[in-house]
């Protein structure tokens, strides 16, 4: 995630919801995802070749037990693998999109919304794909977010990118072909097709080093810009640049996520192991949890959960640690410890 070429709060009530809020971890073995009704964590990790890579997501109860996998690696064709997955997101098809970050697939899977028999989602098909011809600017992506339009936005950490494509519903244009370049971008550059915002190499006030998008209580888009230590704001529709958060608490932003009530901004600053919060009502920004409270170190993804905690992924550590929601203090123990991965993105999900 930390390197620039190779690296929501979801709350997601029932398979046939879309994304409420976008916001990562765990060991497990082969065993099946609980179907059970009651909700869950979901968790990706960096993943890769070694032993302990974990190239999935992650089923874990609201205890912290590990419930098995998520994706079932089975249903997979030929030529399709899971390897460094990274954001994922239900559509609002209500089936469930991967991000396949490696950089030789750049892909977004499509899985099926629905649980098999064995309590796991199986493959349905590409939706999205690296294309050095067609589609360029999707090169090792990162995080993926629906609009409220039903659209689909990438970030891609090797062009500094965020692309949109036309969704899973779209009936006006084929589905996954990159969407026609937003108003602020008509004719100051070339861009990637499908390009929103640009690289800083492309267009000033593009983004330096792009990690997690969101879209904000305001309908704007919300991009965290590593190497510039800001969080860039862009009009949800235009894509005019609206300005950036600053603060000596944002060294290397990576996570966003922003609170059920729409008042604040959580976001992971990876190079201070804490979370501070932005205030969109005052334009404050303020430590919600302190440098390596409980542990913390590097913090990736963020959620809230159902017992008035905010979880967050402790990259370094491998471990998933919570935080009192009201006063960001710690809880006296990991909720899950000893992950074999580095976790990455973790959302809850209600089966």
């Amino acid at each position: 995630m930390f390197r620039k070429k190779l690296q929501p709060l979801l709350l997601v009530f029932g398979l046939v919801t879309s994304l409420l809020f976008l916001a990562a971890c765990g060991a497990g073995g082969d065993t099946p995802a609980n179907s059970s009704g009651e909700p869950k964590w979901y968790i990706s990790f960096s993943g890769g070749t070694n032993s302990s890579s974990i190239n999935n997501i992650m089923i874990y109860g609201l205890d912290g037990t590990a419930k098995g996998k998520a994706l079932n690696e089975s249903s997979l064709p030929a030529g399709v693998t899971l390897r460094e997955v990274r954001g994922f997101t239900f559509g609002p098809d209500a089936n469930l999109y991967v991000v396949n970050a490696y950089k030789d697939y750049s892909q977004v899977l499509q899985f099926k919304g629905q649980l098999d028999a064995n309590g796991q989602y199986d493959f349905s098909k590409v939706f999205v794909q690296h294309s050095a011809g067609l589609n360029p600017g999707l090169d090792h992506p990162l995080s993926a977010v629906f609009s409220s339009d039903g659209n689909l936005y990438l970030s891609s950490q090797d062009t500094d990118v965020v692309s949109r494509y036309y969704g899973p519903k779209s009936t006006t244009f084929e589905p996954a072909q990159p969407m026609k370049l937003p108003s602020a971008l008509l004719g100051v550059g070339n861009f990637y097709p499908g390009t929103f915002v640009p690289s800083s190499t492309q267009m000033q006030n593009g983004l330096k080093a792009v990690q997690d998008a969101a879209f904000g209580p305001d309908g704007n888009l919300y991009v965290a810009d590593r190497d510039d230590n800001s969080i860039k704001k862009y009009d949800g529709q235009t894509a005019t640049y609206l300005g950036k958060i600053v603060s000596d608490k944002l060294i290397q932003p990576a996570h966003l996520l922003f609170s059920p009530a729409g008042d604040y901004l959580y976001i992971g600053s990876s190079g201070r192991d804490a979370v501070p919060r932005y205030n969109l009502k005052t334009g404050q920004t303020e430590d919600f949890i302190t440098p390596k409270s409980g542990g913390l170190s590097s913090p990736s993804g963020l959620a809230f959960g159902p017992d008035k905690y905010l979880y967050v992924a402790s990259r370094l550590t491998n471990q998933i640690l919570r935080y009192d929601a009201a006063t960001g203090k710690p809880d006296q123990k990991p909720f899950i410890d000893g992950l074999k991965d580095n976790p990455e993105f973790l959302i809850l999900v209600n089966n």
